[in-house]
């Protein structure tokens, strides 16, 4: 019998999927950044060694000497609380102490988590800077950096 089961075909010119497809490499070049905000400026971007991995010794010697020195500079020394995410580098013992010995700043334990206030990075600049950055035909980490740079 008839099940109501519609056969009608419709044929069209092929779709311009050229505004759709986004084609990349499978593994392309890439830089990795640190980046560090207060209410009315941004600190200075540290691009880390390519290939690198951070742990937390990394981490101190190459990202928070200069973040700390920058902050004491702009703000004064003991003037300012550092906060940062929960990445293991970030909460390792080791870090803790460094920045419990260098700068007040909200230890590991009583991190509010998932905090769009405190962790304006993670929930709007990055994803602001990744807009920029994919919107531009850029060809070589050298254009990649400036132009994170120029953000």
């Amino acid at each position: 019998g008839f099940d109501g089961a519609s056969h009608d075909y419709y044929y069209s010119e092929e779709p311009d999927t050229s505004k759709n497809i986004k084609e990349g490499e499978k593994f392309p070049k890439h830089l990795m950044v640190y980046a560090a905000v207060a209410f009315n400026r941004k600190f200075p971007l540290v691009f880390c060694e390519n290939g690198i991995k951070i742990n937390s010794q990394y981490y101190q010697d190459a990202i928070l000497q200069s973040t700390i020195s920058y902050g004491n500079e702009n703000f004064g020394s003991g003037n300012w609380v550092f906060i940062q995410d929960s990445a293991p580098s970030h909460r390792s013992k080791n870090t803790q102490e460094f920045l419990c010995n260098n700068v007040p700043f909200i230890s590991a334990s009583k991190w509010p988590s998932c905090s769009p206030d405190l962790n304006p990075l993670d929930y709007c600049i990055w994803g602001m800077l990744k807009h920029k950055v994919y919107s531009q035909k850029i060809k070589t980490l050298s254009e990649l950096k400036t132009v994170i740079e120029d953000e």
